[in-house]
């Protein structure tokens, strides 16, 4: 099956926009389905039998002769082809726009680019606004995002979340640091620095900014500090919101930190209408303290200056 993940995933790159971990979830079913089929019984564990019954008379197979059976595999080989096939012929004009769930979208305007798209087409449709989202892995492997969110920010009203706070964070002129151990699971308490609030907040992931490699403190609006802490909860102690000013991209504003390692969690653009955060607000399983951020973001796009100065309690849906 390794061979067909391989050989989905080429597809995927090779045939516009197709989703190869879809190819291989699908395999996979299409493969169970199959042994279901063929031996009566699914093997939970390798070395288990596999076995199917005839009248009284029960008949083992070894699960090299069950799993591995070369119908089994022909199965997955025909569906990692098909798929992708009928996927191209159903969306032929799928070059850059994906529909990741259509439920989701509440009228025609609203689309959802992939990371390759350059800042003039999503500007072409004029928006309300433009979210980055949260993704995998290193930002520094997808530059042209970076270049995109550099180009949008002060031209449209910008939110990200997790790697869209990193590449709007690198748009600003961040550098990017590999944390030790990273954020992971659904428990991490931030500080909203401009309300004091604390939210337990969901986060998966070993990058982070860093936030004195953005500019210099603005002193008049750092609380009169000259020097930028190494641990940012001495910013959550103060009861203060840093500002620091950027070559390019203007004034930013430190605006939430994490209270476990004190690293730098979100950040507020003052010369143009942009914010981000480094954690999962959408996140459905909860906990749901920071689902205000989505109201601020639509008070953003409204053109409220305190859009971000919301009590946590007013976004919590429970």
């Amino acid at each position: 099956l390794i061979v067909g993940a391989l050989l989905a995933k080429e597809i995927a790159r090779r045939v516009r926009d197709v989703d190869y971990r879809l190819l291989i979830a699908s395999a996979y079913s299409g493969f169970v389905i199959w042994h279901a089929g063929l031996s009566g019984s699914i093997p939970l564990a390798l070395g288990a039998e596999a076995g199917y019954k005839v009248g009284e008379q029960v008949f083992q197979a070894p699960i090299s002769q069950s799993i591995f059976h070369p119908m089994n595999l022909i199965m997955c080989l025909v569906i990692l082809l098909v798929m992708p096939l009928v996927n191209y012929a159903m969306h032929p004009d799928a070059e850059h726009t994906i529909v990741v769930d259509p439920s989701l979208l509440q009228d025609e305007k609203e689309r959802t680019y992939t990371v390759d798209t350059p800042a003039e087409k999503v500007l072409e449709m004029d928006p309300d606004g433009v979210f980055f989202s949260n993704g995998p892995g290193d930002p520094e492997q997808v530059g042209p995002t970076a270049a995109a969110a550099r180009a949008i920010i002060g031209k449209k009203p910008v939110f990200g979340i997790c790697l869209g706070n990193q590449l709007i964070s690198i748009a600003a002129g961040s550098e990017i640091e590999k944390l030790p151990y990273g954020h992971h699971g659904g428990n991490e308490p931030v500080m909203n620095l401009l309300t004091g609030k604390v939210e337990i907040t969901a986060q998966n992931h070993n990058y982070g900014l860093v936030f004195k490699t953005m500019g210099e403190l603005v002193p008049e609006l750092s609380g009169g500090v000259t020097e930028h802490f190494d641990d940012m909860r001495e910013w959550s102690r103060r009861g203060i919101a840093p500002v620091v000013m950027t070559k390019e991209l203007g004034r930013v504003r430190l605006t939430h930190v994490n209270l476990n390692d004190g690293t730098p969690e979100g950040i507020q653009f003052l010369d143009a209408p942009t914010f981000s955060v480094q954690y999962h607000p959408e996140a459905c399983p909860g906990p749901h303290d920071s689902a205000y951020l989505f109201e601020a973001f639509c008070r953003l796009m409204e053109g409220k200056e305190d859009y971000l100065a919301i009590d946590v309690r007013e976004g919590r849906r429970f």
